[in-house]
């Protein structure tokens, strides 16, 4: 399947969604997704914003381009530049393997967590005090260093 998660920085803190986070609402053109409810995945564990999963043969789907799209919508008026596609992940869960397309993006210093992220959403450093699963982990070593 594929799938998209966004890197959301700000003054040097990662957006962190708290445990049960909804996905994030794809385009109706990406098709049907494989999986949209994914919060009995990472139970107790944060993570960061990321589309509902999509089968790999889906056009035209999560794919760098689109992402890119989505995410600058998403982000709207706080980002401080174009959001930056950082590459892709591979990486298995339960009976899925993922294709992640990773985004990077930056915003405006004082964005208030809440408005992209949720109510309950918190700007964390890096690496963080909440816990988070080995996939959030690989997605923020690929934007960070270049390398899942």
């Amino acid at each position: 399947v594929r799938v998209s998660v966004a890197v959301v920085r700000c003054c040097g803190q990662v957006l962190l969604l708290p445990p049960g986070s909804a996905a994030v609402p794809a385009p109706a053109a990406w098709g049907p997704p494989a999986r949209e409810d994914l919060a009995g995945l990472h139970r107790g564990l944060w993570g960061l914003p990321l589309t509902a999963w999509f089968p790999a043969a889906a056009e035209p789907g999560p794919g760098p381009s689109f992402a890119l799209d989505l995410w600058r919508r998403w982000a709207g008026s706080a980002l401080v530049r174009p959001p930056v596609a950082a590459g892709r992940i591979a990486h298995g869960i339960t009976r899925f393997r993922l294709a992640v397309e990773v985004v990077a993006l930056e915003l405006r210093a004082g964005t208030d967590a809440g408005a992209p992220g949720g109510a309950d959403a918190v700007w964390s450093p890096w690496p963080p005090v909440h816990p988070v699963s080995k996939l959030v982990r690989k997605v923020v070593a690929r934007e960070s260093h270049g390398s899942g």
